[in-house]
């Protein structure tokens, strides 16, 4: 009986996790620019881009029709040590698009990383807002307008928003693209409640001078991750009531989602290693209770399969469907907002890929210590 209180206490703590974050989401207001709203803020992009000769000119060109006054638009795109033509492609738009090379900052490849070629970029930006994505993006045109006009109207100093897959064919690329739809509703609340923890460096906004004021990357800049979230840690902290996500449809910016087994690999691996620098205690907790339960899900059930008892069966069922139950609605919502209600289709699939890959990257992400990331090999 005490298994089954145990079982009954992990499924009912994630249930109330993931119905906060249900209610974070629903309470968060959609953002619509004000009618008689007009640009005054100065704006650099930045896409830190490595090896992304496939991607980099269509993120470009989407930058570019964005509609947003130019006379207010800086784009810098930083070529970090790339082994394929990217810069070169970036070099065609002289004269709308900002190239750097850390090549002119450091001498050695392995001395740079994201964090350093975000920061050779924030530190050349003349932008007041600075504006991150990733090479390999693209975003509807009003996506600046909307995250412009969000920071105008509410003095946030860092904005977290949106970021989806597209173009998904397989159940494991829907699978994907489920996980970042819940992501998103996850992220949303956890601003609505004031305790943020999760966000995108994909599609990310923060004041130049905010990120001064917290030294930048500094005391995390040894990581192979976290450019983002330990970033807006710092900031929460300094500036607080001063982070917000800005919740719209079109300030959504789309990426596509990982093709095979060992590309998803890697990146989560990687992405799981910035787990153990967290300082707050919420997000250690909702991360490290989400893993227990995955776990919880699949030992009960083969615990259940080789005992065959009763109870063994009941404790799974308990666990099982307080998951399943909670995971269906809080994507239900989140798809049904993002129009891209037909992944529910591909629910089942995803569940079970999602139990299994969020215990055994969690899992990994304690014993690896070495990551690899476009060629590079990082700790």
């Amino acid at each position: 009986m005490i298994v089954l209180f145990l079982a009954l206490l992990i499924g009912g703590i994630y249930v109330l996790i993931i119905g906060a974050a249900l209610y974070g989401w629903s309470k968060t207001s959609v953002w619509t620019p004000p009618a008689d709203w007009f640009v005054c803020t100065k704006v650099s992009v930045v896409v830190p881009a490595r090896n992304e000769a496939e991607n980099i000119a269509a993120c470009l060109d989407s930058l570019l029709a964005q509609n947003f006054p130019k006379e207010n638009l800086e784009i810098i795109a930083v070529d970090d040590f790339s082994d394929d033509n990217t810069a070169e492609i970036i070099g065609r738009y002289a004269g709308q698009v900002r190239l750097l090379k850390m090549s002119d900052r450091v001498s050695e490849q392995h001395l740079s990383s994201k964090k350093t070629a975000l920061t050779y970029a924030v530190e050349a930006a003349k932008g007041t807002l600075i504006v991150t994505t990733d090479a390999d993006t693209s975003m509807p045109s009003d996506w600046l307008r909307l995250l412009v006009s969000f920071y105008e109207k509410t003095g946030a100093k860092m904005i977290a928003a949106p970021v989806l897959f597209h173009e998904e064919k397989s159940i494991f690329e829907k699978f994907q693209s489920l996980d970042y739809a819940g992501m998103m509703g996850v992220t949303a609340a956890g601003f609505y409640f004031k305790k943020p923890g999760l966000c995108n460096g994909a599609n990310l906004a923060f004041e130049k001078t905010a990120f001064e004021a917290v030294g930048g990357y500094a005391g995390t800049d040894h990581l192979a991750s976290g450019d983002d979230m330990l970033l807006l840690e710092k900031i929460h902290r300094r500036f607080r009531g001063k982070t917000a996500f800005l919740k719209n449809a079109d300030a959504a910016v789309f990426t596509q989602a990982k093709s095979n087994l060992a590309g998803f690999w890697r990146q989560r691996v990687r992405w799981a290693s910035k787990s153990g620098a967290y300082t707050n205690p919420l997000t250690q907790f909702l991360q490290a209770w989400v893993f227990l339960t995955s776990w919880a899900v699949i030992g009960s059930f083969f615990a259940a399969l080789f005992w065959s008892s009763e109870v063994g069966w009941t404790i799974f069922g308990v666990l099982f469907f307080s998951k399943a139950l909670a995971d269906f609605l809080v994507l239900k919502k989140t798809t049904a907002f993002f129009k891209k209600k037909d992944l529910m289709a591909a629910f089942p699939a995803a569940f079970f890929l999602h139990t299994f890959y969020v215990a055994l990257v969690g899992l990994a992400s304690f014993f690896q210590k070495k990551y690899e990331w476009k060629g590079r090999r990082l700790r």
